[in-house]
């Protein structure tokens, strides 16, 4: 059986140990005053709500019946910020390197909002995960090495995916739309920007 590479380990040790303590928080920790609200509103299955996009409502609605609506409710939130994480780590693999990638799941953990707020019942919880996993598949399609033109339909496709999971969670998440144009025309004008992850970009002289 194949080993995992030691930047992979690593990074996942350290996914592994926040969410262990993420969760030993959420069960002493009450609720906050947007969680609380949250989880009341969440009783209701709606295809919209007054404040917020529905997909946090309706992650709450569907585990209620499993974990209720006090403390526990935040594990799946729980889960999606640990999957938030490994995602972070791959996007940044890719771009920069493993080491890199390690050292910002672990900046990510221990900041300051999300060594505490990384499993509140709030709308980041699904926002995060959605719009890292649009930005890794624009990152393998534009910038992977050996990346095949055939398949950038599906990494176009797959992104505009996720940033309209991304918009079911936020508002705001829309705007990430406009972030792919740009990337393209200037991917597509500097040519190749990175040989292999981890080379430095090459600046014209």
């Amino acid at each position: 059986m194949r080993s995992l590479p030691t930047a992979d380990t690593a990074a996942l040790a350290i996914i592994a140990v926040f969410t262990a303590a993420r969760i030993v928080l959420a069960a002493v920790l009450g609720l906050g005053v947007d969680e609380a609200y949250t989880l009341s509103v969440a009783h209701d299955l709606d295809l919209s709500y007054y404040d917020h996009p529905p997909l946090q409502y309706w992650i709450a609605h569907f585990f209620m019946p499993l974990l209720g609506d006090g403390r526990a409710a935040r594990l799946p939130f729980i889960g999606l910020f640990a999957l938030s994480c490994w995602l972070l780590y791959r996007l940044t693999q890719l771009l920069f390197g493993a080491a890199a990638g390690v050292i910002a799941v672990l900046a990510l953990n221990c900041s300051a909002f999300f060594s505490f707020a990384g499993g509140w019942v709030l709308p980041d919880g699904p926002l995060m995960p959605a719009l890292l996993a649009a930005a890794l598949a624009l990152a393998r399609h534009l910038f992977a090495p050996g990346a095949a033109p055939r398949f950038a339909l599906i990494g176009w496709i797959a992104a505009g995916f996720w940033v309209g999971v991304a918009a079911l969670s936020r508002d705001r998440a829309r705007s990430a739309r406009r972030v792919a144009p740009p990337l393209a025309v200037a991917r597509s004008a500097a040519g190749c920007w990175h040989r292999d992850p981890g080379d430095p970009v090459e600046h014209p002289a």
